[in-house]
């Protein structure tokens, strides 16, 4: 195993994916002089930023008193590898590939985006990264032929990410206690 080393780019990048993976329905924020600006302003803003100095990707997230009240979802997978395994939290086989581990995500956080994470930490060792935090989330999303019933859920959470020398995700681990959101939301798993 390589000694790799994450850098602080590499914690924000794991915050930033994970944070990717909440809800975004607010239309306006309000900057720190407590003007409202529009996200999609926001979002043209960013492209044409990044068309001008070549930068070919971005995960962003802003919070607000531990609130994520603007992301950008499609940003993250400019970070995966080529190859990247996303093992989540070992209920379902792995996914293989940049195309596989985004239709993954997406589906995933259209049902259950992250309105919150309280008490967020973040651990590396080599070239691993770890998130610890408090999730709270609302199931909002149609998942496995079952309809959203709108309930929300907290529950613990690890995500775990490896990177490769390039400093790409390469691996994506998730320790979480899917059963017991479940039971918080209402949902019927299966064998139940």
């Amino acid at each position: 195993m390589t000694d790799y080393r994450p850098s602080k780019f590499h914690y924000f990048l794991c915050l930033a994916i994970a944070i990717g993976c909440v809800s975004q329905e607010q239309t306006e924020i309000k900057n720190l002089k407590g003007f409202e600006v529009p996200t999609d302003s926001i979002d043209a803003f960013l492209k044409s930023r990044m068309d001008t100095l070549n930068i070919p990707g971005l995960s962003i997230a802003v919070l607000n008193d531990s609130k994520v009240v603007y992301r950008d979802i499609d940003a993250a997978s400019k970070h995966f590898a080529s190859d990247i395994i996303n093992y989540g939290n070992g209920a379902i086989p792995p996914q293989k590939g940049i195309e596989a581990v985004t239709a993954s995500l997406r589906m995933f956080t259209g049902a259950f985006p992250i309105d919150k994470i309280d008490k967020l930490v973040a651990v590396a060792d080599g070239d691993w990264v770890m998130l610890w935090g408090k999730w709270s989330g609302t199931w909002r999303g149609d998942f496995m032929g079952q309809p959203a019933t709108g309930k929300s859920f907290t529950k613990p959470e690890v995500e775990i990410f490896r990177f490769n020398e390039e400093g790409e995700i390469i691996e994506h681990h998730s320790v979480q206690a899917f059963g017991e959101v479940a039971r918080q939301i209402g949902m019927k798993l299966p064998g139940q």
